[in-house]
């Protein structure tokens, strides 16, 4: 099951880092998953188990009541579904299988649907919390049906699609009023506060309540940043924070450069009631090697950033040229070319080293007067 929730879960489109699942990945708010996808990799059916179908051919047809017959009396139909076979859902594959069969086939009878009845959805739920959502099901059909029934969820007024699927159940339900039940969990971690539409959907029947989530929720918009600064210099960084929440918050706002999985400058400690909109200002010295760097104002919530170039001179030396050897009382002339690769206009001292060995032998010779000298 982990598997088919790593396979199919949604991440950002610039996600690079690979899901592990011994790490319980929760990056993501409420993890949303593909519900049909993640099904489908571990086998469970959603609706495609078509009770009656004996035969396995994707229909119900008088073939499946020929095979559901010859498995009665003692035969091996292949192939053939013990448990499709068995549309009463009593447990075994009996005559009154095989005479339920036949009356759909010739419309005497309609065939298995779910219906929802007695959605239970807290009215409120504080952000952060799991709350638990059961529904009763019944089967008013004459044929047993297996469906999945699902659990969508998403901000009130908008669509309840297959999109907005976050849980599935299976039901398998007798014919002629059987009943059962769902129950699923729905997290809140990372939700604005405001109102959600809770709904129970099988291929039959819905039915929608509305939960209230209490959250703040503080939104990052209007950054305002310098797209250059020059290293050692103080850059300035502005944002507007609004808790779009429906209660009153108090966040740590801050402002990250380079390494933006943790705080590396300044923060500020941000209280606001609910739609109240507060500007933030950072205003920090920049001092990191020059390059182009991300950066950012963050919330618990939310983020908003940008990238900014760290100007910085690098004076580079090249096409050094100097003599291999050098006489008694010569003079040594050396040259380069000294070049400013880096991004900003700049003044340094060049200085020439020369290193001599840590011994120097000493030898005695006669000039052009025959004078000996060392």
């Amino acid at each position: 099951i982990e598997s088919a929730l790593e396979d199919t879960a949604f991440k950002p489109e610039d996600e690079e880092a690979e899901f592990s699942i011994g790490d319980k990945d929760t990056r993501y708010g409420t993890g949303i998953i593909d519900v049909h996808a993640a099904a489908n990799e571990i086998g469970v059916p959603l609706g495609e188990s078509l009770v009656g179908d004996a035969t396995l051919s994707g229909e119900r047809s008088s073939a499946d009541v020929t095979a559901m017959q010859r498995f009665i009396t003692g035969m091996e139909p292949d192939p053939f579904s013990e448990d499709l076979a068995d549309v009463t859902r009593s447990g075994e594959v009996t005559s009154a299988d095989v005479t339920r069969l036949q009356q759909f086939l010739v419309g005497i009878v309609d065939d298995g649907s779910v219906e929802v009845t007695d959605l239970d959805v807290p009215s409120t739920v504080e952000g952060g919390e799991v709350f638990d959502v059961t529904a009763d099901t019944e089967n008013p059909g004459g044929l047993g049906t297996i469906q999945g029934v699902e659990l969508r969820f998403a901000e009130a007024g908008d669509e309840l699609d297959e999109g907005t699927a976050t849980g599935l159940d299976i039901v398998d339900l007798a014919p002629d009023g059987g009943t059962g039940s769902v129950s699923y969990t729905q997290d809140t971690t990372g939700l604005p506060g405001g109102e959600y539409d809770v709904g129970v959907f099988s291929d039959d029947d819905s039915l929608v309540e509305t939960v209230t989530v209490n959250a703040p929720f503080f939104e990052v918009t209007e950054l305002d940043a310098p797209e250059e600064v020059e290293r050692g210099e103080n850059a300035t960084v502005e944002a507007t924070i609004e808790n779009v929440g429906n209660v009153e918050g108090t966040q740590d706002v801050e402002f990250r450069l380079d390494d933006l999985a943790s705080p590396l400058l300044v923060e500020e400690d941000v209280a606001l009631e609910a739609g109240e909109t507060t500007t933030v200002t950072f205003e920090t010295e920049v001092d990191i090697p020059g390059g182009t760097y991300l950066h950012g104002v963050f919330t618990d919530d939310d983020s908003e950033t940008a990238p900014i170039t760290v100007l910085e001179e690098f004076f580079q030396v090249s096409d050094l040229e100097a003599p291999s050897e050098i006489g008694p009382g010569g003079t040594l002339e050396v040259s380069a070319n000294v070049t400013n690769t880096g991004d900003r206009e700049a003044t340094q001292p060049i200085e020439q080293e020369f290193d001599l060995p840590s011994e120097i032998a000493v030898l005695d010779y006669l000039d052009d007067d025959d004078n000996l000298r060392t």
